[in-house]
């Protein structure tokens, strides 16, 4: 973290849908990322993890799907 930051934040990209039929297909460029904090958009050198979250489920219990993530791939931003 940089010197006199106090706070440390990933970027992170929010993904909606309400339904989906299997095989879903995705795909983020590293600019969908964004909002983080001191740095406000991805660093493609800088990635360390990558960490994927579900918000709580409305009635606090889990959620009916079942999922699978596969084939992630990272492809450098062109120059």
């Amino acid at each position: 973290m940089p010197d006199g930051v106090e706070t440390c934040t990933d970027p992170f990209a929010t993904l909606r849908f309400s339904t989906a039929i299997p095989p879903l297909k995705l795909s983020l460029t590293w600019l969908s990322f964004q909002s983080g904090d001191p740095y406000a958009f991805t660093d493609q050198q800088r990635v360390a993890s990558i960490t994927w979250t579900l918000p709580p489920a409305a009635d606090g219990g889990s959620y009916p799907v079942d999922f699978t993530l596969d084939d992630i791939r990272l492809i450098p931003i062109p120059h």
